[in-house]
């Protein structure tokens, strides 16, 4: 049975090309409204949005596509595989295990994800999607 823990802070969810995830892939900001738990462990845990969270990569290995990540200003927590600073994380996103992925951001809620998705997107211009 699941059940739902209320919480607070930013969920970036991650929106992949629906025949090829290594196409590109566009981020957005979401709030968290809590999380989603399995009491009895069969699931993982996946955050509660408003809206709807995109729908999972079927991205073949080694490129690891994430659907979602959480913001814990200062850093990005990929759950069980990643944590580092923001900006580690989009070039971590575009380029792991070879790939070559444009981003795009759509940051509308915080400030930080807003400025650090613009630094880091004037600093690596041939990793950005146009959209």
């Amino acid at each position: 049975m699941a059940m739902v823990i209320p919480a607070t802070g930013l969920i970036v969810s991650i929106e992949y090309d629906l025949d090829d995830a290594t196409l590109w892939a566009r981020l957005y900001d979401n709030s968290l409204q809590g999380w989603v738990v399995d009491e009895a462990a069969a699931k993982l845990d996946k955050p509660l949005i408003i809206g709807s969270l995109t729908t999972a990569a079927t991205t073949g290995a080694p490129i690891i596509s994430p659907q979602w990540v959480s913001w814990l200003a200062p850093s990005i927590i990929v759950p069980d595989l990643w944590r580092g600073s923001f900006a580690e994380f989009l070039t971590w996103l575009a380029t792991n295990n070879g790939a070559h992925r444009p981003l795009e951001g759509r940051f509308r809620l915080a400030t930080d994800l807003y400025n650090g998705w613009t630094a880091w997107a004037q600093a690596n211009p041939d990793l950005v999607h146009a959209g």
